[in-house]
């Protein structure tokens, strides 16, 4: 009896040790390709100026997008790192928290010049 229940914690740690180191590529996958603006928020207030925002997210472990950040260009490269995406081109760094990721959900907060973005993107 003892063996048994040996073997079957084993084989719970391996399932579980091979489903965690599985997640982080299926969101990595979920993420790829190109997602729009749905809507866009400043400081919690909902905001036009967005309306044509855009990310791309590519294989390479590049991106691109139309956010208007003085020190990145609109090519640069990304991790996922968690619940983050860290986009970054040289020593510019900026952090996206994942609220939520679907196949065809992407909702991110962000915090550029002093205020706080949250966006609701659509999978192209």
């Amino acid at each position: 009896m003892r063996q048994f229940k040996a073997a079957l914690l084993l084989a719970t740690l391996v399932v579980s040790a091979s489903s965690c180191t599985k997640e982080p590529d299926a969101r990595a996958q979920m993420l790829l390709g190109r997602w729009v603006i749905q809507e866009g928020f400043r400081n919690g207030q909902a905001t036009e100026s967005l309306s044509e925002l855009f990310f791309e997210f590519g294989r390479d472990g590049r991106m691109s997008t139309n956010l208007p950040l003085p020190d990145l260009s609109a090519k640069a490269t990304y991790a996922l790192d968690k619940d983050k995406i860290v986009q970054r081109q040289g020593d510019a760094e900026v952090e996206y928290e994942i609220k939520t990721l679907s196949d065809s959900l992407l909702i991110v907060t962000t915090q550029m010049r002093n205020y706080d973005f949250r966006f609701v993107l659509k999978k192209k």
